[in-house]
């Protein structure tokens, strides 16, 4: 089964999405073979989404499952707002994704000249060991964009592999699922994130997998989905994770 668990309806400044939008994302992902869908707007804009709406519009598609969650900014320190905030929704799923090390936004292209301020391994190091204390945390169900830290192409002095394999371990350990993200396809780096090494070694650790296409749009929703599980398959995946009630379930590999 195809499943793309990282959808976007707000963001960007975007605080309201139209009935018409939200059934286009849904025949979008159908047209491309995606079974199940997960709704995830970000945390800061959680205030603005109306997962009644989007539940509603699911109902006119009944070959698609749509699944309601969020994605969250995991900042060391938050774990208490955090936990606040998802006591508080009645959620599928959750996605903890590191967007920030020690203040520098490292995903926003406007903050890359910020990039000299660090040394690139170092950069690297910090950033897993924050994926590693988001996966420990115990918060989240999935782990958002493996490797983002390679967005704009920077490469560290040590190879990648080795350098995740502490946020792997935290991973593992808490038991949590990791995303196959497409969006890095359309980023300065060009690649899925995880890439195909990192993604092989997070199968030979036995970290579960879901797939996910981040789109913030309704023509973007379950891209490159079909060639994530190819490429998950080429890695050793034959499942993908889907949730309901945050609760996980291993279904077949599309």
């Amino acid at each position: 089964m195809l499943v793309d668990y990282h959808v976007h309806t707000l963001g960007h400044d975007a605080f309201y999405v139209k009935e018409s939008e939200i059934a286009r994302y849904y025949e979008t992902a159908l047209a491309r073979g995606v079974k199940e869908l997960g709704i995830a707007d970000h945390d800061y804009y959680y205030t603005y989404f109306q997962p009644e709406r989007i539940l509603a519009q699911a109902r006119r598609f009944p070959e698609l499952t749509v699944r309601v969650g969020i994605e969250v900014d995991y900042i060391p320190g938050r774990e208490a707002e955090i936990r606040a905030l998802l006591e508080a929704q009645p959620l599928d799923f959750v996605i903890g994704s590191v967007h920030q090390v020690d203040g520098f936004s490292f995903d926003e292209e406007k903050d890359v000249p910020k990039y000299a301020a660090w040394e690139t391994t170092a950069l690297f190091r910090r950033y897993f060991a924050h994926v590693a204390r988001a996966a420990e945390s115990g918060l989240f169900d999935i782990i958002g964009h493996l490797d983002l830290i390679k967005i704009f192409n920077f490469v560290p002095a040590e190879d990648m592999v080795a350098l995740a394999e502490p946020a792997l371990a935290g991973i593992r350990r808490a038991g949590t699922c990791l995303e196959l993200n497409t969006n890095g396809r359309y980023k300065p780096v060009h690649e899925f994130y995880p890439a195909q090494a990192l993604l092989a070694r997070c199968h030979e650790v036995g970290i579960p997998l879901t797939l996910g296409s981040d789109a913030h749009a309704p023509e973007q929703a379950g891209r490159d989905i079909a060639a994530a599980a190819a490429l998950a398959r080429r890695a050793g995946y034959t499942a993908v994770a889907t949730f309901q009630g945050r609760r996980r379930t291993l279904v077949p590999l599309g």
